[in-house]
């Protein structure tokens, strides 16, 4: 799903949405004219002019993330340490320099110690949509964790409640006026 936030009198305004069923694989930047991709790259180049920079929430095949507790980051060997234990049992065909790491601190939970939510971002996912919308000269490109992304979109996800989301699915497109 695709959405267009330009700032209007009361704050950000959706402008434009679109949603693409099927699936895009962003480990590859390879896509015939029936993929999604390819309709999300028309999308993309439809709406180009009007873009000034993007926020991606890359798909669970292209990240990892994993609660781990809290180090601080002058201690960089033991958590590369932790987190190659976590690829070795959740991806054990990548490594370390496959991924762009970044991490959230959080308060401890119950008293149970300090916690960090640790995502890996596949940087082939990155590099390869970074490419896609440089290609229509959109160069800022951000990457947002996805765990926080879906309630920011939606109110309610879950496909039994559609009729309650915040933004309709089954249309691909939504005037402002809707919004």
């Amino acid at each position: 799903m695709c959405a267009l936030f330009e700032p209007g009198a009361k704050g950000w305004q959706v402008v434009d949405v679109a949603s693409f069923s099927g699936w895009y694989d962003v480990l590859t930047n390879e896509f015939d004219k029936s993929s999604v991709g390819y309709k999300l790259l028309q999308y993309i180049q439809s709406i180009a002019q009007r873009i000034k920079d993007v926020r991606v929430v890359l798909p669970a095949s292209a990240v990892l993330s994993q609660f781990i507790p809290f180090i601080p980051s002058n201690d960089q060997k033991h958590i590369m340490d932790l987190l190659e234990l976590e690829l070795m049992q959740s991806a054990p065909e990548t490594s370390i320099p496959s991924y762009r790491a970044t991490f959230y601190p959080l308060r401890s939970l119950r008293g149970a110690g300090a916690l960090m939510l640790a995502v890996l971002n596949r940087k082939t996912a990155e590099q390869n949509l970074r490419e896609l919308f440089a290609g229509v000269g959109v160069l800022d490109c951000e990457f947002v964790v996805r765990h926080v992304a879906a309630h920011a979109a939606f109110m309610y996800s879950y496909p039994e409640r559609a009729s309650e989301t915040a933004i309709d699915r089954k249309s691909t497109r939504l005037n402002s006026s809707h919004a």
